[in-house]
């Protein structure tokens, strides 16, 4: 008995799919539309196809609530959701163009150590806050219909501690690193905490550039970390996150370091994908349960660590971290995780290259809908072109920007161990206090370029057993009167000895070492090298951490005299100078 047709439909089934696709296509991109606005829409597009509709449409401009029901029952593919709010940073960022160079990134670091094949490896470090007042609250049994039902709390407002955790792409995990609003650190901070847990201190409770080596030196600590046994770590390219210390620590013990692409941690970092929401269940249990257990008293910042225990236990499993890697494509590697579709909300702010009219990061789906499509409108033998909400509204477009006189150099996914990049933050960093490129600097440019010439094998370092004989310049060709009885002509040389040492790049300079293992005439030494001080004039110091290399003896040019120490504060104890001049020489 049930009837085979449907009576007073406004639209068609062909044209509701299209009001459907419209609105799908408009939540995927982040700008998705109210039940008042799809009403509005509704009412938009009979006016256009000039398709009769009820007289109180006209009088609202908008379709009836029963038209909506109905709509949506006819269309189970649509569903009323609320949305969760995403900044526009977020949406923007997360784009095909950056998720591609991150993915290149990490296929290169994959690629340049065998133990990274199984995962053991490969860790994500990241921060989230954790506070002695939670957003929600657990529900409650209460009376039928009460309106001010409460849940007690420490405070309006809470006390922020930053949590930072550690996870491997194999499931594992190692002791987080606390981090309290306080000047100076307590062991009672820690009690109940995990074992083996890191405490810090900072007055906001955030991470800082300061404190973050710690953070370094617990994760060597605790994964055992070399330049024999390397890791690869993940982390954002927050300014806390990346400084030369960290750079030269995690250098010193082979931790290579890929920083993600800026505001796309919510789709590309596994804490984020897969633990951090439960975690933050969990905990916010853990403070329901201690303000229910301790009735009249104040959850604290010394209460915290506990917390975190219980959450750290129930959330950070192996499933739950392996699927958080496996999502997010990094292990097992695969660069095609994300499709199209993932990357629509960042065409809305698209703009057209200037070789072409329209941009191609649209999708084809998008592009499909808004084309033309001839449906009949259901009003007798009269058939007209049917304008769909893609045509006559367009999906969200932000307007082409305008020529900004800030000039600020974009985030980016690196790999922030390597030279090259050490050398672009440096040189950031010397801009920013107003000063040009340091001694430090150019001598870091300098012995990369070196270090390129030996790859390439190309320039005075190449492997040779032949003495200098060959044919090179005498690079200190007119200087002979200014060095002459002072230095020693280059026969043998022994531990101890101070040497000039020469490098080649585009122009000849030099760099002063200290022999620390035996040298040998045909295969050379291996020396330490000074750097020449910016401050203290003709004085030369010993870098924080070893610079060590090993050098041909075509490339030890002179030995120096015995070195004369200054006299004075300890500062300036390390400074040492020579009894010669290198006035005329380029000597770093």
């Amino acid at each position: 008995m049930t009837p085979k047709y449907q009576s007073r439909l406004i639209f068609t089934a062909e044209q509701e799919k299209c009001l459907a696709d419209y609105l799908i296509t408009c939540s995927k991109l982040c700008y998705g539309q109210s039940t008042r606005n799809t009403r509005e829409l509704a009412y938009e597009m009979a006016v256009v196809n000039s398709i009769q509709v009820p007289k109180n449409w006209h009088d609202d401009s908008a379709a009836g609530l029963d038209w909506l029901r109905l709509f949506l029952k006819r269309n189970p593919n649509l569903s009323i959701r609320q949305p969760e709010n995403c900044s526009l940073s977020r949406c923007t960022s997360f784009n095909a163009h950056t998720v591609k160079t991150f993915f290149d990134n990490l296929g290169a670091a994959l690629r340049r150590s065998e133990c990274f094949g199984d995962g053991s490896r490969i860790w994500n470090l990241d921060e989230t806050g954790t506070s002695t007042v939670v957003n929600k609250s657990a529900k409650v049994i209460a009376e039928k219909g009460s309106k001010g039902v409460n849940n007690v709390t420490a405070g309006e407002r809470g006390t922020l501690v930053t949590t930072c955790c550690f996870v491997s792409a194999s499931g594992n995990t190692i002791p987080p690193a606390f981090v309290f609003p306080r000047v100076k650190f307590s062991d009672h901070m820690l009690i109940n905490a995990p074992p083996g847990s890191l405490g810090l201190t900072s007055k906001s409770g955030w991470m800082t550039a300061e404190i973050f080596p710690e953070v370094i030196k617990h994760f060597i600590k605790h994964t055992k970390t070399s330049k024999e046994d390397p890791t690869l770590l993940i982390m954002d390219n927050h300014q806390s996150h990346i400084s030369i210390q960290v750079i030269d620590l995690a250098k010193e013990y082979g931790i290579m370091i890929v920083t993600l692409p800026p505001h796309c941690s919510a789709k590309l970092q596994p804490l984020d994908v897969s633990c951090y929401a439960p975690f933050k269940t969990y905990y916010a249990a853990a403070v329901d349960s201690w303000n229910k257990s301790n009735p009249g008293k104040a959850l604290s910042i010394y209460h915290i660590a506990g917390c975190v225990n219980f959450a750290h236990q129930k959330a950070m499993t192996p499933a739950t971290i392996i699927n958080g890697f496996k999502k997010t494509g990094i292990y097992p590697y695969n660069r095609h995780i994300f499709t199209e579709a993932d990357f629509l909300s960042s065409s809305v702010t698209d703009q057209p290259s200037p070789e072409t009219e329209e941009c191609d990061l649209l999708s084809q789906e998008l592009r499909a809908t808004a084309s033309t499509s001839s449906l009949n409108n259901g009003q007798g033998e009269d058939k007209r072109t049917f304008q769909s909400p893609a045509q006559f509204k367009g999906y969200p477009k932000a307007a082409p920007r305008k020529n900004s006189t800030r000039k600020r150099e974009p985030g980016k996914s690196m790999i922030i161990t390597d030279t090259p990049e050490k050398i672009r933050m440096m040189e950031k960093k010397n801009t920013a206090i107003g000063k040009k490129t340091s001694e430090a600097t150019k001598s870091c440019r300098s012995l990369f370029n070196a270090n390129v010439a030996i790859d390439n094998c190309e320039g005075p370092h190449q492997n040779s057993d032949t003495t200098s004989e060959g044919g090179l310049s005498n690079p200190l060709e007119g200087n002979e009167d200014i060095l002459e009885g002072f230095g020693n002509k280059v026969g043998t040389v022994k531990v101890g000895d101070y040497v000039l040492i020469e490098f080649s790049s585009k122009k000849k300079f030099y760099y002063v070492g200290r022999i620390i293992k035996e040298a040998r005439k045909h295969n050379g030494a291996e020396v330490t090298y000074l750097r020449k001080s910016s401050k203290v004039p003709n004085s030369f110091f010993f870098p924080h951490i070893e610079d060590i290399a090993s050098v041909s003896m075509k490339d030890i040019k002179l030995v120096l005299p015995p070195p004369s120490y200054r006299k004075g504060t300890a500062r300036m104890k390390r400074f040492i100078s020579f009894k010669i001049s290198f006035a005329n020489l380029d000597v770093r």
